[in-house]
């Protein structure tokens, strides 16, 4: 099959993968954010508590098929200041709207919870709280955030922006098309390495709510993609050496966020040149938990966590009644996720898509 015949396949393992990361990190909050882990400890086979309480690293697999995606939304197009207006325009469509959903039923849930549950007190964000929440800009505020995952949000707009305005800056620059792509990788190269080293916490330095520590699994997702279907050995040399420079970083200081990150492009790059992206894990639950993961990972703490927090004033220190609440929190976390998708999510997209870029060239 052609390389640009490929791309135009839906990546059927992608959207498993980013079904899996959901599941990981919806049970990791269920396990850790609340109760549950002191209920159950002593009482599951340590490989199960280790499954769950690092099931974070869900996150590093979304940050990493986001970089992947990115690439695959720049292909075969001349990266110019409408382009980047359109990309990053249709990105807020796809993400916020049901980001913001989410916001005010945390809030509205916060209100309720303050009305029957009068024993205690929910802090409920302002008004400036809000707004910064809303605007994705709370951690450069040093404002408390509505949805706990929202940080990931905000880590993905700033790659998007950056690595967009860098790349449309250095196709205006760069004269010779077949250079514009190794200049600007060359050029973001240094902040993808000092993200690794921030990972590794081999150096520190405040950022003031960028995430810098976590842009190496966009940009090594990005590398990914474009060594699969770019068919351009510069590119795979590019890959290969900051590969090296994750597993360098690695046999100096173990770092598990790295260590999956690493993983999950080597596993993505593996299938890709087997062509297999299309066709691995075409299964029908993990395809529909991969529709619905961007909902799901938006709702499972505003919906399960309360659930599980609530029954657990009822029930105590059960075991069984908390495997009884982790099993309904998922239930109605998915249920939740399901309608989200339906009404919110599945209708953006749509109108998204509305605002494709058209103007293309081959040059990237």
């Amino acid at each position: 099959m052609h390389k640009s015949d490929k791309t135009k396949k839906r990546f059927l393992f992608i959207d498993a993968l980013r079904g899996i990361a959901a599941i990981l990190v919806t049970f990791y909050h269920f396990y850790e954010g609340g109760p549950i882990k002191n209920i159950v400890s002593g009482k599951i086979p340590s490989y199960i508590d280790i499954f769950f309480a690092n099931g974070w690293v869900g996150v590093q697999i979304f940050f990493v098929i986001s970089g992947f995606v990115i690439a695959h939304s720049f292909k075969d197009y001349s990266i110019t200041p409408s382009f980047i207006r359109n990309f990053l325009w249709r990105r807020a469509i796809r993400l916020l709207p049901p980001y913001w959903v989410v916001i005010f039923l945390s809030i509205s849930l916060n209100y309720a919870s303050n009305f029957f549950l009068t024993d205690r007190t929910v802090p409920v964000a302002n008004g400036n709280v809000i707004l910064a929440n809303l605007l994705l800009v709370y951690t450069i505020f040093g404002l408390n955030a509505i949805i706990p995952i929202a940080w990931t949000l905000c880590a993905e707009i700033q790659f998007y922006t950056l690595f967009a305005v860098s790349q449309g800056i250095f196709q205006k620059l760069t004269s010779k098309l077949e250079y514009q792509f190794p200049v600007l990788v060359i050029v973001f190269a240094p902040l993808a390495i000092a993200s690794l080293f921030l990972k590794s916490q081999l150096i520190t330095f405040p950022l003031g709510g960028v995430y810098l520590g976590e842009w190496y699994s966009f940009f090594v997702g990005f590398l990914s993609y474009l060594a699969i279907y770019k068919n351009q050995h510069k590119i795979e040399y590019f890959l290969y050496s900051y590969l090296a420079i994750m597993i360098t970083i690695l046999a100096v200081k173990w770092n598990l966020a790295i260590a999956i990150s690493l993983a999950t492009v080597f596993i993505i790059y593996l299938l890709g040149k087997l062509n297999h992206l299309y066709d691995y894990l075409n299964n029908d639950w993990l395809q529909y938990f991969g529709k619905i993961s961007y909902s799901l990972y938006l709702i499972h703490t505003v919906i399960g966590s309360r659930i599980i927090n609530i029954g657990y004033r009822f029930t105590g220190n059960n075991f069984v009644a908390a495997i009884i609440l982790v099993i309904l929190a998922s239930a109605v976390s998915v249920l939740a996720s399901h309608l989200l998708y339906i009404f919110v999510e599945k209708p953006v997209i749509a109108y998204s898509n509305r605002f494709r870029y058209k103007a293309q060239s081959t040059h990237f």
